[in-house]
C-alpha cells in the first residue's frame, strides 16, 4: 500500500483508488469494508465501513473515502472512527494485510 495511504502519523491517510465489477442485477446499494486480519486482536481490526454506495458505481477515486465524502455513509470501525482510517500496524508485529471487501447487501 502506498505510504500516502498509511494512517495519520505514518502517512497522509488518503484512501487508495478502488475498482470492482460484477455487481449483481437488482443490487440496491454497495458496501466496502477494509480490515486487517493480522492485527494482534481476537478478530480482524476494521479500518473502515462504507455503505449506501450507488450500485451504478464501479470504482472510487483516491481520497474519495474520507469521512466528509459525499455519496457514501460510514459506520464505525474498531477504533470508533468513521471514514477511511489508514494502516498503522503495531511495531514489531510483523507484516499486515489490508483487505478491502465489497458487499452487495440486498
Amino acid at each position: 500500500m502506498p505510504l500516502r495511504c498509511a494512517g495519520i502519523g505514518v502517512g497522509e491517510n488518503i484512501s487508495p483508488p478502488l475498482s470492482w465489477s460484477g455487481v449483481p442485477a437488482g443490487t440496491v446499494e454497495l458496501a466496502i469494508i477494509m480490515k486487517d486480519p493480522d492485527a494482534p486482536l481476537p478478530r480482524p481490526f476494521v479500518h473502515m465501513i462504507a455503505y449506501r454506495i450507488s450500485p451504478d458505481k464501479s470504482s472510487v477515486a483516491e481520497g474519495a473515502l474520507a469521512h466528509e465524502a459525499v455519496g457514501v455513509t460510514f459506520g464505525r470501525g474498531t477504533a470508533g472512527a468513521q471514514g477511511y482510517m489508514g494502516p498503522r500496524p503495531v511495531s514489531g508485529n510483523g507484516p499486515h494485510r489490508y483487505i478491502f471487501q465489497h458487499v452487495c447487501p440486498n
